[in-house]
């Protein structure tokens, strides 16, 4: 038996070798679900993704609050501009909040309909599906992208650790390393409303 540390994350693998494992104690993702409850019936895929996505949203909000408490608490009586003064700062944070609103609103209510389907025991249609993928990847995209902005204008006190806006760096790049947010995805999702069938192994189970 081994086991390794996943950097990022604070999860840990653990590899069995040369061990039997009888077929009752095994799981595959075609095996039936044994629970039959609304939150069992969710598709485990697409769930996953918007739990990353929901993450990396998370991350883009501790980042964003830390730019706006810097601007906050550094204010100096000199002529110099403060870090609040920068047009560049005052751009990044309004972006940054109206990304995260809408990318949000976006998440929740493709997985809302999820929830009501499952609630319902109905079958979850391909654009149903496509709708959660879609915003998941693109929501936790945008929110790398805003997390490296912000990043970058707020300067040399990005680097120190006391501010949020160092670790928030490093944890949003460790969430999109996930597979199931993954740009293919996005093509999954592409063929469904286009009216092509996705192929993607996990895109309805």
């Amino acid at each position: 038996m081994g086991c390794g540390r996943l950097n990022g994350t604070g999860s840990h693998d653990i590899v069995v070798k040369d061990a039997f494992v009888k077929e009752a104690y095994a799981v595959d993702f075609d095996s039936p679900v044994a629970i039959d409850t609304a939150y069992s019936r969710l598709p485990i895929g697409c769930i996953n993704a918007a739990g990353c996505a929901a993450m990396a949203l998370g991350v883009l909000k501790a980042a964003m609050d830390d730019l706006v408490d810097m601007c906050l608490e550094r204010v100096t009586s000199g002529k110099s501009p403060d870090l609040r003064d920068r047009a560049t700062v005052q751009a990044t944070i309004a972006k940054s909040k109206t990304i995260l609103a809408s990318k949000r609103d976006q998440l929740h209510h493709s997985v809302e309909v999820l929830w009501e389907e499952a609630q319902q025991q109905n079958t979850f249609t391909d654009i149903q599906l496509a709708d959660v993928w879609a915003a998941s990847c693109e929501g936790a995209r945008e929110a790398r992208d805003m997390v490296s902005e912000i990043y970058a204008v707020a300067g040399t006190a990005s680097l120190y650790k006391k501010h949020k806006i160092e670790r928030a760096h490093r944890d949003i790049h460790a969430i999109l390393q996930h597979g199931i947010i993954q740009p293919h995805w996005m093509n999954q999702a592409g063929m469904a409303y286009v009216g092509l069938t996705p192929n993607g192994a996990m895109f309805r189970i």
